[in-house]
């Protein structure tokens, strides 16, 4: 048996149900009836799933905090660190013909993580690959790093920086959210991929795509700048 509903009910319906057709004022459902008091259980908004062991946002932060510092303990007492060079980095090209690409953006992103610097990347991709070409395997790299970054962080501590409440933090919010775009590009042409920017980014409430497109717009002017700085220092050394 078919059942509808009165005007009345309309409204709270059409929340749930944007694409439901109203003809002379009611609401035709087919033979299932949906209680209005149970509407309320549905919802329209779906919010991404964040892993947090907390709601407090300043724990959250604390744990970051602590998870990255003792990521960097590790790779410090292991010894990776030492054994990440130029000369490394180069050798991935090398011995990897058609997958050293695949390898030299998965340990820069990793490297990125744990606050390796992308400068021994980069000098890496351009002992083997030249200027230009190692300027490109940079750029791809450090856009894999940034979001890999971006994801990871987020998905541990969600929105942390934008719900404290201060005036400082409120301030700075208000430009990211007013040019999100532009405010990216600026702290990449001033400080590219640097971690904790990536972090700070990735725990407010800007969206991937402001994100990377704020991303391509600021990278590629200061990596081929170092690209072509370093191809002429180690010139000028070697002669």
């Amino acid at each position: 048996m078919m059942k509808v509903y009165p005007l009345n009910e309309i409204e709270v319906l059409r929340t749930c149900f944007s694409t439901i057709p109203v003809n002379f004022g009611y609401i035709l459902l087919g033979d299932r009836a949906i209680v209005p008091h149970q509407v309320s259980s549905f919802s329209s908004h779906s919010h991404p799933m964040t892993i947090s062991l907390t709601t407090d946002p300043k724990k959250k932060l604390l744990y970051i905090i602590a998870f990255f510092v003792a990521l960097y303990l590790a790779v410090e007492i292991s010894g990776l660190r030492s054994n990440i060079s130029p000369g490394a980095i180069k050798e991935i090209f090398l011995r990897h013909t058609v997958l050293g690409l695949f390898f030299f953006c998965l340990a820069y992103s990793v490297g990125n993580l744990v606050y390796i610097p992308g400068w021994i990347f980069l000098v890496g991709a351009v002992f083997a690959l030249g200027k230009e070409w190692g300027g490109m395997a940079s750029f791809l790299a450090a856009l894999c790093s940034a979001s890999i970054s971006f994801f990871l962080i987020r998905s541990v501590g969600g929105t942390a920086l934008r719900s404290l409440k201060n005036k400082w933090a409120d301030r700075i919010f208000s430009h990211l959210d007013q040019r999100p775009i532009i405010s990216v590009a600026i702290l990449r042409l001033l400080f590219q991929t640097l971690p904790a920017i990536n972090y700070a980014l990735a725990l407010t409430d800007l969206r991937f795509r402001h994100y990377m497109i704020g991303t391509l717009i600021g990278l590629p002017l200061p990596i081929f700048l170092y690209c072509y700085f370093f191809e002429t220092i180690f010139q000028y050394l070697l002669n």
